[in-house]
């Protein structure tokens, strides 16, 4: 069985993997990212309460372009991605969070995996 290229060349070049969790906690890990900056929180959040739900002023790249979240074309993805979770689902997943907070601040577990497990991971590829 022949592979298809695009993994052979990422079995060529990844050196390093690794897993991480949504729940920002994997078990046996081997390290803890942990930000120095609130802005680290930035993705998390918006992810759990998408701009389009709120009144927060627009975000400005230092381009003095506007970044995607206000951009309308993505608001309307978001929108239509809505009711993906319930929101007894959301409100799950921010006390998780919450619980995870040290200091403002949440340290999420990685445990690294060898290259062939994050590709199965990510893709479900025929690595044979």
């Amino acid at each position: 069985m022949h592979r298809p290229k695009e993994v052979d060349a990422a079995l060529d070049r990844i050196v390093s993997a690794f897993v991480c969790s949504p729940s920002g906690r994997v078990s046996d890990p081997d390290l803890v990212i942990w930000g120095n900056d609130r802005r680290t929180e930035y993705t998390p959040n918006s992810a759990l309460r998408p701009r389009y739900a709120d009144n927060r002023p627009a975000s400005i790249s230092t381009a003095a372009k506007p970044v995607k979240e206000v951009d309308p074309s993505y608001q309307e993805w978001l929108r239509k991605r809505e009711h993906d979770l319930t929101s007894e689902e959301r409100a799950f997943v921010e006390r998780r969070r919450e619980a995870l907070r040290q200091d403002g601040l949440v340290p999420e577990t990685h445990r690294r995996a060898g290259v062939r497990e994050a590709l199965m991971r990510r893709a479900r590829p025929a690595l044979d």
